[in-house]
């Protein structure tokens, strides 16, 4: 007798229990989505319509970059709004077509298979293509040349690294089949376009380019904004320059006219005695740089140019100026070996460096000043001024320079040569009065 009263309070409260999970289960799951159902990689069971719509609204497509770092964006960013009443509509159709509790075969067999919500999304073409190439500007990696340097009286190489260019349409067909497919991946391999460095270790090896023959630097004021343009922008141009044996190096062919077009600013240009606005102000420290350079490089000198008068940048005898076309630097490798020319921009100090065979020479310059001019005086006119006032600006004197070159291997002299005998104007006085 006790032991049937024991199975009868036995299965009553295993009914109690079992009745208060269904009647829990149709409370809690009336309004909330059946578990099983997912879309992409967001598992939306147990959700109610808002928290639902909520994360679909929200939801970011992961982006795997050809490095495997990844990248996140929205939807709407590239022109496509999903749904989400209609997706949610079709999500809370599952497990409900038949009649609760005889549903709970079908609820079963979707918690263990899974059903992914296919998309439903509108597309903004214009959105669409604009965001796009948005994405793509900023997914672009520009390759990375081989880069030699000298470290603590030691070159170093680091190597090169490949870079790569998006390919929109390719992207724009793997985002549509991406949203459309029954079981996408959690993230989406950008495709892309590799872009192969232009200089490369193997490069640097099978041409013995190992050792700095020669490295120059001088400062400019980088508070000088279109000048200090100009002269990145010809530096980028010169940088990784290839030299073969017995090649003339010519700075014009390299890098032509200094149109606004190629991206040229006007900038203080010294023509003759004066100062004027040109496009390309700045490109003969660029040059000046660059002669020194070559010098320490011991390489030829086949043309050069003195400026008319000094320059800031480097004592007299060491300048070269340039102007497209008819004034050009060109010098000859003379070396036997194949020659990297590499230029840097580092604040406001701009460095050419030569690099290739090992030479044991060191090769010294030197200048002489023969004789110098003192400046003149000349008087202007400055309406700005207050009657009887008057403003100075200090001038320069002019130099007779003789520039050589000597090269010296362990402390003896091999070779002098004169480089040059320039001649610059001074800069005059110039006394500003008011007006009479």
């Amino acid at each position: 007798m006790a032991r049937k009263t024991n199975r009868r309070r036995f299965f009553l409260f295993f009914s109690a229990v079992i009745i208060t999970v269904l009647i829990a289960d149709l409370l809690f799951y009336r309004h909330r989505i059946y578990p099983g159902i997912c879309y992409n990689h967001i598992h939306l069971g147990g959700k109610s319509w808002q928290a639902a719509e909520n994360l679909l609204r929200n939801f970011t497509l992961t982006l795997m970059l050809p490095d495997s770092s990844l990248l996140t964006v929205r939807l709407e960013e590239l022109g496509i709004k999903l749904q989400t009443q209609a997706m949610l509509a079709e999500a809370f159709r599952y497990g409900r077509k038949k009649r609760w509790p005889f549903s709970f075969p079908d609820r079963v067999q979707l918690y263990l298979k899974q059903e992914q919500l296919q998309s439903v999304y509108e597309i903004d073409r214009e959105k669409m293509a604009a965001g796009l190439s948005r994405l793509c500007r900023i997914l672009t990696q520009p390759p990375r040349d081989a880069k030699i340097t000298v470290q603590k009286g030691m070159t170093v190489i680091t190597p090169e690294k490949a870079g790569y260019n998006p390919r929109e349409d390719a992207l724009r067909d793997a985002l549509l089949q991406y949203l459309t497919s029954p079981k996408p991946r959690e993230f989406l391999p950008v495709p892309v376009e590799p872009v192969p460095p232009k200089m490369t270790v193997a490069f640097l090896q099978e041409n013995n380019i190992r050792s700095l023959r020669g490295t120059f630097t001088t400062t400019f004021d980088a508070a000088q904004r279109e000048r200090s343009h100009n002269i990145k922008t010809a530096a980028k141009v010169l940088h990784n320059s290839i030299i073969g044996p017995g090649e003339t190096f010519s700075v014009n062919a390299v890098i032509g006219d200094t149109t606004p077009e190629k991206g040229y600013k006007k900038a203080p240009v010294i023509v003759g005695e004066t100062l004027v606005p040109g496009y390309g102000g700045g490109l003969c420290q660029v040059s000046t740089t660059l002669y020194n350079a070559a010098l320490l490089a011991g390489l030829e000198i086949v043309e050069r140019h003195p400026h008319g008068m000094t320059v800031p940048y480097v004592p007299p005898g060491r300048d070269a100026t340039i102007a497209y076309p008819g004034k050009d630097l060109k010098f000859k490798n003379t070396t036997g070996g194949t020659l990297l020319l590499t230029a840097a921009v580092e604040a406001n100090d701009l460095t050419f460096s030569i690099f290739g065979v090992p030479t044991e020479a060191e090769a010294v310059i030197e200048t002489t000043i023969l004789k110098v001019t003192m400046p003149p005086t000349r008087y202007r006119t400055d309406p700005g001024l207050p009657p009887g006032g008057e403003r100075l600006v200090e001038g320069e004197p002019g130099f007779l320079v003789e520039s050589r070159r000597s090269f010296v291997h362990r402390g003896r002299v091999l070779k002098t040569e004169i480089l040059s005998v320039d001649n610059y104007a001074p800069y005059p006085v110039i006394i500003y009065r008011a007006p009479r």
